[in-house]
């Protein structure tokens, strides 16, 4: 919670912040100070996220790997890291937008 102290301009800003944040207040009130904004490539990534996060995608693998593929499965888990790896580095170079937390000291 010690970035709100970044992102607001007073102290007061940083309570009403608070207070919106845990649900207190008008929506009118917050329209301005609290927009939320969810992109598709940003739920896209939660979606993937909380679906390797659970068990299953280790048992998967382990089951694939003891399989009749179980050689093939080294390369390409290889293989297929090194191109997500790639495809960030990729975006991470062309976006523009890089904030600074610190820019306003």
């Amino acid at each position: 919670m010690g970035w709100v102290f970044f992102r607001t301009d007073s102290l007061g800003d940083a309570m009403n912040y608070f207070s919106l944040l845990l649900g207190f207040g008008s929506e009118s009130a917050s329209t301005g100070l609290v927009a939320v904004s969810i992109e598709y490539d940003a739920l896209l990534a939660l979606v993937v996220a909380v679906c390797f996060s659970t068990k299953y995608p280790a048992i998967a693998w382990e089951a694939l790997s003891r399989s009749k593929f179980g050689p093939v499965c080294r390369y390409v888990g290889v293989v297929t890291a090194l191109a997500l790896l790639a495809i960030c580095m990729t975006a991470v170079a062309s976006s523009t937008y890089s904030p600074f937390l610190y820019f306003r000291f």
